[in-house]
């Protein structure tokens, strides 16, 4: 899928409100995303997704809350989960 432009968000942002939107077959969800907080006393099953430490330079990480205040993402998490895919997309293995 060719990685589009704010305006394209914008543009489909009014046709969601206006009622206007019409989604066709099943909804996929992208590799970043997952479920939101921990299962309620064992309730439900925990991801398999174990945490990596990163240590960021001090400039990075307030980008990156910036840019999760502005609304570019949920969590500084997911921010930078879709990042790493992102470079992994335009940076296909060589070997």
């Amino acid at each position: 899928m060719p990685k589009r432009a704010p305006r394209d968000y914008e543009a489909m942002s009014r046709e969601i409100e206006a009622g206007e939107h019409v989604a066709f077959g099943p909804v996929e969800l992208g590799p970043a995303h997952l479920r939101m907080g921990r299962p309620a006393n064992g309730k439900g099953k925990a991801g398999n997704t174990p945490a990596l430490p990163v240590r960021l330079p001090d400039q990075i990480r307030t980008e990156l809350n910036e840019r999760v205040k502005l609304g570019e993402s949920g969590s500084a998490s997911e921010l930078v989960r879709l990042a790493v895919i992102e470079y992994f997309e335009n940076h296909p293995r060589t070997a």
